[in-house]
């Protein structure tokens, strides 16, 4: 305690002013004196607090009034029993009925001092001036003969003709205060101290972190908080009035901390934990920690370029829309084969989603945690595919990265791997693929060691494997560890009911795409999405929602906009399955058949007009020969 307290005093009259001066001199204590009384006294303490006073003191009404008000602590100059006799000796010689103004609450042991002097005391309780006044007045007409108070009532007792004697303090109470105050200027100084210390760590930390007191009071706003909020100078302010949106108060409140919750504050959307603070059972405070979402999505993307596509599993289950009864069972039976390291096969055509589940049950397993890792196998030369797979020792062959290069399946390690479109791989690759199916091992191009790994593997296709199989393009080894488990993703032709939910799912995400409102569609323009048959599923589902956005302009534009691209989806259908060719097929019974596997070709050919060779030819072309 070396430095030199700044204290300032608020005295209610001149007299006791002087008095304060003369002690504080005596002590060799630097204090600013001025006059004040109750609601007066504010600016007068705001002024002080603005030049760097950092403790006021003053008589005990004045001071409880500057407590709610200052941020600086107030001390309070003691009402000693000496005093108190003092005074009311005083008072005593003009009349036996003495009026005392008390703050807050009544005094008690006055007994003591009526029997000794032979008087009367009536308190006056308050909390105000306009309290003090009222206090009076009343007293003044039950026969208060002299009051005893702070200088603020001299003007009402000379207004009811009694006389006024003012409280005098004692040196030795005004010594105390100011001996008080500096112990308390000096311990708020180690705290502040503290909190700047606070303050510097949690300025060099990467996430905006605010502090708020049982009061909504803010303690603590680092550096990054004000960056990214924009705000500055908030401690001290009210989390209320400053930041409603961050919801800190309600964890105040409630005591339940609200974990990756993701907010807009402003115009700046945060994601952020929300911690109260306990001491013992009592919440003290709470405590928010957040980062920019816009800074975090650059960083993942950028974390994402550094390393191959797909080693973060960005689907859930929950971000499959659906209603049917078909797909209900379909997340049913996937949340049961999550939690298996089995061999997974998802089977269906293109665009149903088969990625999306890949994804979804990743993130539901025990590998959540470990990588997912993306590879097309039909995307890949023969040769790429190999090395991608399963990497390469450096001079393997021609071009082979120096140092060589970990496959896929190593950085898979602990974590999942899916091999979309496996029914598209050679034969070579399927005698390695069988081996890391069977021995859950690896081995680099041009090595001569092995490597362990713990992969679980998801393969989708869009064919049918049985068919390869016979056809002696895939092996019936391979094929029966690939098909351990087995889910098959149904087109939208077969599961109708969830065509409205996806398109107004996708409609609102290509709004915010766009930044363009279309609004909710009625039951008849839906009804025209479930009357199509979609024989490129989601995907052409998704394509055509983006066009229909970016045409439609009004709500009476729809149906027209609407025409015009199902009017395109026909043509496409035309040239695809030969309509042009056989008129009939255009109607929408018949165009479902074509994917229907109950009806028999030679059926179709025949409604087709067309010979049974020429459909096989036309369904093998576009790569749907079962």
């Amino acid at each position: 305690m070396t430095m030199e307290a700044h204290l300032g005093m608020i005295c209610s009259n001149a007299k006791l002013a002087e008095k304060a001066r003369r002690v504080a001199d005596a002590r060799g204590v630097r204090i600013d004196v001025r006059i004040g009384t109750l609601e007066g006294a504010i600016p007068v303490a705001k002024e002080m607090e603005s030049r760097g006073i950092e403790v006021v003191i003053c008589r005990n009404g004045t001071g409880a009034i500057l407590k709610e008000r200052l941020s600086v602590p107030v001390i309070s100059i003691p009402l000693s029993t000496f005093d108190l006799l003092e005074d009311v000796s005083e008072a005593a010689r003009y009349g036996k009925n003495i009026g005392i103004s008390i703050y807050g609450h009544r005094l008690s042991g006055t007994e003591i001092l009526e029997n000794l002097l032979q008087i009367k005391i009536m308190q006056i309780v308050y909390r105000d001036s306009e309290s003090l006044r009222s206090g009076i007045l009343k007293a003044g007409r039950d026969g208060m003969d002299v009051y005893l108070g702070g200088s603020y009532a001299v003007s009402v007792c000379r207004e009811i003709g009694i006389p006024c004697v003012l409280f005098s303090s004692s040196e030795e109470s005004i010594a105390g205060a100011i001996e008080e105050a500096k112990v308390v200027a000096f311990i708020r100084r180690e705290e502040m101290a503290k909190t700047k210390r606070v303050e510097a760590i949690l300025s060099s930390v990467s996430e905006g972190m605010i502090a708020i007191d049982n009061r909504g009071i803010i303690t603590i706003f680092n550096r990054v908080a004000e960056e990214i909020l924009e705000v500055k100078g908030a401690v001290g302010s009210s989390i209320d009035s400053l930041l409603p949106q961050l919801k800190l108060r309600d964890v105040l409140t409630t005591g339940t901390p609200r974990l990756q919750s993701l907010q807009k504050v402003g115009e700046v959307q945060v994601l952020a934990n929300l911690m109260p603070v306990h001491l013992g059972e009592k919440v003290i405070g709470a405590i928010a920690s957040f980062l920019d979402v816009s800074k975090v999505m650059r960083a993942e993307q950028k974390v994402r370029r550094s390393y191959t596509k797909g080693f973060v599993a960005k689907y859930t289950l929950e971000d499959i829309v659906y209603r049917s009864p078909v797909m209900k069972r379909l997340i049913e039976q996937a949340r049961r084969f999550a939690r298996s390291g089995s061999t997974l096969l998802l089977t269906g055509e293109s665009g149903t989603g088969k990625e999306l589940v890949a994804h979804s049950i990743h993130n539901l397993s025990p590998r959540k945690d470990g990588p997912f890792v993306t590879v097309n196998c039909s995307a890949l030369t023969e040769n790429l595919l190999e090395s991608e797979l399963f990497g390469h020792e450096e001079g393997a062959f021609t071009g082979a990265k120096k140092g060589g290069k970990p496959g896929l399946f190593e950085l898979a390690h602990k974590g999942t791997i899916f091999l979309d479109e496996v029914g598209s791989i050679s034969e070579a690759v399927q005698s390695r693929l069988l081996r890391v199916l069977q021995q859950k091992e690896v081995m680099r191009i041009g090595a001569d060691r092995i490597i362990p790994v713990d992969v679980r593997i998801i393969a989708a296709t869009n064919r049918d494997l049985l068919k390869t199989v016979k056809d002696g393009r895939i092996r019936l080894d391979l094929y029966f560890r690939l098909n351990i488990l087995q889910i098959h993703i149904p087109p939208l032709r077969e599961r109708k009911e969830d065509i409205p939910l996806l398109a107004a799912s996708i409609l609102e995400a290509y709004e915010g795409k766009y930044e363009k409102r279309i609004g909710a569609l009625s039951e008849d323009l839906l009804k025209r999405f479930q009357d199509y048959a979609w024989p490129g599923n989601v995907r052409e589902l998704q394509n055509f929602v983006e066009k229909f956005i970016l045409m439609a302009d009004r709500p009476e534009q729809y149906g027209a906009v609407l025409d015009i691209l199902f009017e395109e989806c026909r043509k496409t259908e035309r040239v695809l399955f030969g309509d042009d060719e056989a008129p009939g097929f255009a109607a929408q019974g018949d165009r479902r058949m074509l994917f229907d596997p109950v009806y028999k070709r030679e059926e179709i050919a025949r409604m087709m007009g067309i010979s049974r060779t020429t459909l096989w030819r036309r369904l093998k072309e576009r790569g749907s020969a079962h």
